[in-house]
């Protein structure tokens, strides 16, 4: 133990002898680890963005709809639905409660439309994007995003994005025809008062998204009140896989006469999702080799230490130091020159990605003309986990590089190092 601690601090004082190019090795793995954080958040933060925004608007955490319904999902299909909305959500949440009392579900129904909107010799393809809460309503941020007018749905009420309003040339308070088809096949239409234009900040919302109250979308399609064709549930995502198999045995159970099925946000989204995580791992190993090219400083470093000081080495050996502990003092000096880099660069770097996290970057004009679910305010990720991990590599990656010359210097013969005297 004694013998360690003499050992590290022999380490120190090698390390201050050479205090310009101990800095300059230092310097290399402090900014390696800085550009790792920024570029792991910014990458993060755009998956998550993109997982968020989709579990938001399209998927819940969980989908409960007709089996026919997700196979024709696509198409927006209205006539799959379920008869009594009122029976089936006493039961779920009732179970759900139940088994899971200290997770916080919400739960909001779905319908989207395909309809026309025209006003006079003007129309467009829109999809209606039923809204059956106010809370629902505040996702889209209508309030702070708002362009023009008072944004509200209900009694006719609609909320339209500003490229659509610009292509149908609507004001607030102008009033347009949608029409659709409804669940029986035939045609309905009703007329709609825009009560705000607003801004989404999704391309593809801007261009034909109308937000109508549950009710008058039902309405429009002739459907029931107490019927529904989709309903979301929203929870914290680490818990999906246990409350999707008690949902699975509820519907298995208590709906075995409907073909009612429950989806995860992962399913929903498909091949993305899959693709996304797989990104997730593979940075990992690419951020580990980046560490590893900025840590050839450090062994530049330390195998020219060795030959500057190979008379010492062989001194050292000559009066009983071990191969062992030569291979310590080297290896001790080399890890420090990278801990002095890769902590204060983790530290500063998460510093920033908290910072850059709270302000977000608006990539509006980037993003405005691809017609992809995801929000324009991205906002690098800041997490924990990404900070350990960052801090694990910039100080685990230089460590394991001074082994090469560490192993070195321990093989060297102290009749070869004494020579040098």
């Amino acid at each position: 133990y004694k013998e360690g601690i003499m050992i590290f601090k022999l380490a120190l004082l090698n390390i201050k002898r050479n205090k310009k190019r101990s800095f300059l090795s230092s310097l290399s793995i402090f900014f390696a680890a800085i550009i790792i954080i920024l570029a792991w958040g910014w990458i993060d933060g755009m998956l998550q963005n993109l997982i968020d925004t989709t579990i938001d608007f399209q998927t819940g955490t969980i989908k409960i709809a007709s089996e026919s319904y997700f196979k024709q999902e696509k198409f927006f299909p209205i006539e799959f639905y379920y008869p009594d909305k009122n029976y089936f959500i006493k039961t779920l949440s009732e179970r759900l409660s139940k088994e899971f009392p200290k997770i916080k579900f919400e739960y909001e129904e779905r319908l989207n439309i395909v309809s026309i909107a025209g006003k006079q010799d003007l129309s467009s393809t829109v999809i209606i994007n039923s809204i059956s809460s106010e809370k629902e309503l505040t996702k889209y941020q209508v309030k702070r995003r708002k362009v023009e007018g008072n944004p509200e749905v209900g009694n006719k009420n609609v909320i339209i994005g500003k490229d659509l309003a610009k292509n149908l040339g609507l004001k607030p308070d102008d009033s347009f025809l949608l029409v659709t088809k409804t669940y029986l096949s035939g045609l309905n239409g009703i007329k709609v008062k825009v009560s705000g234009i607003v801004d989404f900040g999704i391309g593809s919302y801007n261009k034909s998204i109308v937000l109508m109250g549950i009710d008058d979308a039902k309405e429009l399609a002739k459907l029931s009140i107490n019927s529904f064709v989709q309903y979301l549930i929203f929870f914290d995502i680490k818990y999906v896989d246990s409350v999707l198999n008690s949902i699975k045995n509820l519907l298995s159970n208590s709906f075995s006469d409907s073909d009612l099925k429950a989806v995860p946000f992962s399913e929903g989204m498909g091949q993305i999702y899959g693709t996304m995580m797989m990104m997730k791992k593979v940075l990992v190993f690419v951020f580990a080799f980046i560490l590893f090219l900025a840590s050839f400083i450090i062994i530049n470093t330390m195998m020219m230490n060795i030959f500057e000081r190979i008379n010492e080495i062989g001194t050292l050996m000559a009066i009983g130091t071990t191969k062992k502990e030569i291979f310590l003092l080297n290896f001790y000096e080399g890890s420090i020159i990278g801990i002095l880099g890769g902590l204060p660069g983790s530290l500063i770097g998460y510093l920033i990605a908290f910072i850059m996290n709270k302000v977000g970057f608006d990539f509006s004009t980037l993003l405005s003309g691809y017609d992809m679910l995801m929000n324009y305010i991205i906002r690098p990720s800041a997490s924990l986990p990404i900070f350990f991990v960052s801090l694990f590599i910039s100080c685990f990656i230089p460590s394991l590089a001074t082994i090469i010359p560490s192993r070195y210097a321990s093989k060297l013969l102290p009749t070869e190092a004494l020579r040098h005297l």
